[in-house]
Order: C-alpha cells, then structure tokens, then sequence
C-alpha cells in the first residue's frame, strides 16, 4: 500500500504479514522489538542482575551519577559469614550488616554497572 493520508491515518505502510498498519504502529513495533533485544544482552551479560536494576543504572549512567542502593544477599545456612562479610567490604569498601543466623546480608552502597558485576 502506499504512503500518503488515508482515512485519518498519517501513513501506511505493509507489515511483514501483508497486512497494512500506520507508521506509528510499525515504529512502535520497531521499539519493542529493540526492547525485548536489548533485554536479552542485559540477562546474557549480567545473567544474575535483575534488567529492571540494569536499565536504571544505564540511566544513572547517562545521567553521570550512580545512587545509593541496598543490595541483598540471601545464602544458604552453611556458608561462613565471616568469608562473606570479609568478601562484600573487599569487593564494595562497604560493611553489611548480617541477619537470619548469618544467612541474609544487606548493604547500602553506591552501585554501578561495574560493581553490580561483583556482587553477583
């Protein structure tokens, strides 16, 4: 079909199934595609970091300054929480506080891309 004003619609386009659909519907199709594409590198790359998490730190980032977030972290009753504790002040410079008989661990950090890494 042809571009062009047809009953109200700015223009039209044909969609790979044949049928006719505005711009604006095709560029919304467009735009969701890259977001589900996009949400698929953030699972692949940072497989343990929720994309809900990943998406606000690439804005903070854009933004140029990280916030302060707490980060939770649930371990299984057998696990030495002094090692553990030792490992979330080397790996953030930060001191969490251990609750549940040392299995939940929770620090206020300022959290990036890079350190969301670590954390895992």
């Amino acid at each position: 079909m042809g571009k062009g004003k047809v009953n109200g619609m700015t223009s039209l386009i044909d969609s790979p199934e044949g049928k006719a659909i505005s711009k604006e519907s095709y560029e919304i199709q467009r735009l969701i595609l890259q977001h589900e594409r996009m949400e698929a590198t953030y699972r692949e790359v940072l497989p343990k970091v929720g994309t809900d998490l990943v998406r606000d730190l690439l804005v903070r980032r854009t933004e140029g300054y990280p916030l302060m977030y707490t980060v939770e972290v649930f371990t299984k009753k057998d696990t030495d929480s002094q090692a553990c504790r030792d490992h979330i002040l080397n790996t953030t410079g930060m001191v969490s506080a251990i609750y549940d008989n040392g299995t939940h661990y929770v620090t206020h950090m300022r959290l990036t891309l890079e350190n969301s890494q670590k954390t895992e």
